[in-house]
């Protein structure tokens, strides 16, 4: 934990809290609602942040698929509107994803492998 001034909250009555903001982020929604790291594994974007020594991570891409219903199900279930925003991001999220592991537009090939993911995220979505 990074106990630095900026990261302890005190008010009138003390202590009120701790945080680190390291891995802090202020997005739109439709960037920041997203599957749980463990359920991202889908053989075609590996999960963030991979350890290959953790065991949280599903079998299969297939096996991840099916747990990605069931979180799309429940997710639906207990909060429509969050569905809707989390489904309708989906894309958007996935090409933000794409475009920071794969560099930038200096790099000649650059836009060739987008041409290629899009044909791949469109392919997907049959």
């Amino acid at each position: 934990m990074d106990l630095r001034e900026p990261n302890v909250l005190v008010s009138e009555n003390g202590l009120e809290g701790i945080i680190d903001w390291e891995y802090n982020a202020s997005r739109p929604a439709v960037l920041a609602l997203e599957y749980p790291v463990w359920l991202r594994a889908t053989g075609a974007v590996d999960p963030l942040h991979a350890n290959p020594d953790w065991e949280l991570w599903t079998d299969s891409p297939g096996a991840s698929a099916h747990l990605r219903r069931y979180f799309d199900h429940y997710m639906r279930e207990c909060d429509v509107e969050a569905w809707y925003i989390f489904d309708g991001g989906r894309k958007l999220r996935n090409a933000v994803r794409w475009m920071s592991k794969h560099g930038q537009a200096a790099d000649p090939t650059h836009w060739q492998r987008m041409k290629t993911w899009l044909s791949w995220a469109k392919a997907e979505e049959v």
